[in-house]
């Protein structure tokens, strides 16, 4: 019989697997054993330095605390407000469908024909609906469409930023954890790559789980006022989150599982959550008729033709062979049947054919690789991003650093929650020890959702981050001392999981070359899998755009159909090199010296040739802009990538 005591640290010790997982992948994974040994070694001294300056720490006045905060958050801003202006990426992917969408919306000219990505994926039209909210605001203050980006992902990352930290001054007993935590958030790229440079999801569904929990602790004895506006904040954080973030719906049966605790523990009345917890329930159930409500505010038609059904993302969660990623091969596979019913159908037979070949040891392998990949930080500077619009050979150097920081960083935060929940004795009688093991089996549902079920991706493990911050500020923090048992079962749990992801081939799991370097790229674009438009250069026409190699490059292409017949070249003072067909790309496959090249286009036939180009309303693609015919669009840009490979 399972006692009371071990059936409340059945879950955070289910949680300290995935940080063990987390922690593992972070410091092996796809790295090489002189970046292995490198983190372990800067994993010793970050600790030992803490250590070393924690009892100074821990003796700062609040005052002078109060100060270094601030100084501090006015710094991140101004270095993140650099950083937007020096350093714009080119956004690529689901972002830059969604940004271009929302641009349209706010124009009054939605154009839902203009590719099929929201007939496949009607699930991010929320997402653009409210970002078009905040482009019509901007638009008539006759702002850009990348000022208000960046805007947007200034407020939003740093609303979360000071929302953690203010979260643990009220929460943490020691300085030290507080100034710590802001390390981590403002002294790593955390605070200055993704998230600030490119909007979507993820950002504000972290925001978002951020202030639920943050109302949750807050939600004591309020008055009848507080209540009120407690609840309302609570509904409407709630609903919005859901509606961005549809994968949040697992907070439901996480908060039915708590609720069966609470009841069990005979505190479900005197914890006083049943009421915000009731509210958050309705909040995500009524986020499904406004979900549709908003379709029709956008006037969008939900095609099932192009839509995947729910068994395609279980189907790509169990292929071996992208590890449980996204499958663009499937995906295409997918998209010859006629309706969505034949493919659920098809997929219905494909799950549990593969479940069957899997077996049991295959299914447990499988699901260790997909929660490595899930809790990696490795490419956190590459996520939605197409490259640097121009970088050098010191901005790649400081990019491995960061890289690095922030594998590091992810590692002690990983290492230090984990022994946390080993020495955690979960006392519900403790208001913020109630909201805790709630944090953890929200963060366990949220882990497992893409682990057994969904497919992954390293994006998607980082939505427990602010959860983790939770649990350092509510979690008592005891002096840890295991058992010869506890270590060996540690050890053992480690050993399993090494042994179980190293069966992968995670040379089949890289993105990219480790030798190959971005100089310059401008890769927006809605993708031909979608069907976008295609621009067409009329008999005798040319297009041209200036680009600029801050190093100098040996590989470029750019997007162009096959079947047009163009004549392309890139020129500078002193020499022109013609393109060619570089097998789907058009492109040189030449040394190129730095400098500023004019990219030139020609239609030399008597007909219209198709060409790929993106075009947006009031955001610039590239330094430079795009000429049609000497006319020049500065909202237009062609689709090209220069590279420099190490050979």
């Amino acid at each position: 019989m399972i006692t009371k005591l071990n059936y409340l640290n059945f879950w955070p010790k289910v949680l300290t697997s995935y940080l063990i997982i987390a922690v593992l992948s972070n410091l092996f994974f796809k790295n090489s054993s002189s970046t292995s040994l490198s983190l372990l070694i800067g994993l010793i001294w970050l600790v030992a330095f803490f250590k070393f300056l924690q009892p100074t720490l821990d003796k700062i006045s609040q005052q002078t605390l109060n100060y270094f905060l601030i100084i501090s958050l006015f710094l991140v801003i101004i270095l993140q407000s650099w950083i937007l202006i020096k350093f714009p990426v080119s956004v690529f992917h689901d972002p830059y469908r969604v940004l271009t969408a929302a641009e349209r919306l706010a124009a009054s000219d939605p154009n839902w024909q203009q590719s099929t990505y929201f007939e496949r994926y009607p699930n991010n039209l929320p997402l653009t609906f409210f970002l078009s909210l905040w482009f019509k605001l901007t638009f008539k203050f006759h702002l850009t469409t990348n000022f208000a980006l960046g805007a947007l992902n200034l407020v939003c990352l740093d609303s979360l930023i000071i929302s953690i930290i203010l979260m643990l001054k009220k929460l943490a007993a020691r300085n030290s954890l507080i100034i710590a935590s802001l390390a981590f958030l403002v002294f790593t790229p955390f605070a200055y790559s993704y998230y600030l440079q490119i909007f979507y999801s993820d950002l504000p569904a972290m925001l978002g789980l951020i202030l639920i929990f943050q109302i949750l602790l807050s939600w004591k004895n309020p008055t009848v006022n507080q209540k009120f506006w407690l609840a309302l904040n609570l509904f409407i954080v709630t609903l919005i989150s859901q509606l961005i973030k549809p994968n949040l719906i697992v907070i439901l049966p996480a908060i039915l599982l708590y609720i069966l605790i609470l009841k069990q523990q005979k505190l479900l009345k005197t914890s006083h959550l049943l009421t915000p917890l009731i509210i958050i329930i309705l909040a995500i159930s009524l986020s499904f008729p406004t979900a549709k409500i908003i379709e029709q505010t956008v006037a969008f038609q939900p095609k099932s033709k192009a839509e995947l059904p729910v068994e395609s993302w279980i189907l790509m969660g169990l292929n071996q062979h992208s590890h449980g990623t996204y499958d663009a091969a499937l995906i295409a596979q997918e998209l010859k049947m006629p309706t969505k019913a034949a493919r659920q159908q098809n997929d219905l037979k494909k799950i549990k054919a593969q479940i069957h070949r899997l077996k049991m040891v295959g299914l447990f392998k499988q699901w260790l690789i997909k929660a490595s990949i899930l809790l990696n930080v490795r490419s956190f500077l590459t996520w939605y991003n197409g490259g640097l619009r121009s970088a050098s050979t010191n901005l790649w150097n400081w990019q491995k650093i960061a890289s690095f920081i922030y594998q590091l960083a992810n590692v002690l935060l990983a290492a230090v929650v984990c022994l946390r929940l080993l020495s955690w004795q979960p006392q519900l009688e403790n208001a913020h020890e109630r909201v805790a093991l709630l944090a953890v089996i929200v963060s366990l549902g949220l882990l497992s959702f893409n682990t057994f079920l969904w497919e992954t991706e390293a994006r998607y493990g980082q939505i427990i981050l602010p959860l983790n911050f939770l649990l350092l500020g509510t979690i008592p923090l005891k002096q840890t001392k295991f058992s010869k048992i506890q270590v060996k079962k540690i050890f053992l749990i480690s050993v399993i999981i090494l042994l179980g992801i190293s069966g992968g081939n995670w040379s089949k799991l890289s993105s990219s070359n480790p030798g190959s370097h971005i100089v310059t790229a401008q890769r927006s674009q809605l993708s031909n899998q979608y069907d976008p438009p295609t621009y067409d250069l009329k008999a005798n026409a040319c297009l041209k755009q200036k680009i600029s190699f801050a190093h100098r490059v040996n590989l470029f292409w750019l997007e162009l159909p096959k079947t047009s017949s163009i004549t392309g070249w890139l020129t500078n003072d002193n020499h022109h090199y013609l393109l060619s067909r570089q097998g789907k790309h058009f492109g040189i496959n030449k040394t190129l010296t730095p400098g500023k090249y004019l990219l030139i286009l020609k239609n030399p036939t008597n007909t219209v040739q198709k060409i790929d180009l993106s075009r947006n309303i009031n955001y610039q693609l590239a330094t430079y802009p795009l000429q049609i015919n000497h006319q020049t669009d500065y909202h237009a840009s062609l689709i090209y990538q220069a590279l420099y490979v190490s050979r």
